[in-house]
């Protein structure tokens, strides 16, 4: 086996920038840390909620989060913001208060569209496994996703 590089890990701060930008302590870095992927985990499982079968999928990019001394502020890039923050923004006031609970901490959820999602990697990926999900051709479903 050669020396391998994970290829996010090599270019993060170069042409892909941090997933999380904050500066803690070594006593506060590991609990700091852990709570960023639990808030990920969560936001992932909360929005992707399967009971909701006629309601569309938002299509989560990225989660971004950025810390400050007294916020935390969460920025969730998808293709279909009004899937996140539903009729009158009740569904992204739920989200909020849900992590508030979860980190004890005040939490600033923000959203942004992807302008492009036929070239984000996790995107085409969600929409393929949807595709598959609904019994479609899979050599249809990869042609179509290659031609887009």
């Amino acid at each position: 086996m050669g020396q391998k590089v994970r290829p996010t890990g090599f270019r993060t701060g170069i042409m892909r920038p941090w997933r999380s930008t904050w500066y803690a302590s070594k006593q506060d870095f590991a609990e700091l840390l852990l709570e960023d992927n639990s808030i990920r985990k969560f936001i992932q499982n909360y929005l992707t909620d399967k009971k909701d079968r006629k309601q569309q999928r938002p299509a989560i990019a990225d989660i971004r989060i950025e810390r400050t001394r007294e916020r935390v502020t969460v920025v969730v890039a998808s293709s279909r913001v009004g899937a996140i923050i539903g009729k009158k923004g009740e569904k992204i006031d739920k989200l909020t208060k849900a992590l508030e609970k979860l980190t004890r901490r005040h939490i600033e959820v923000k959203t942004v569209e992807v302008t492009r999602p036929e070239i984000d990697a996790q995107l085409i990926a969600e929409d393929i496994a949807e595709q598959l999900e609904k019994r479609a051709s899979f050599r249809r479903t990869m042609k179509q996703a290659m031609q887009r």
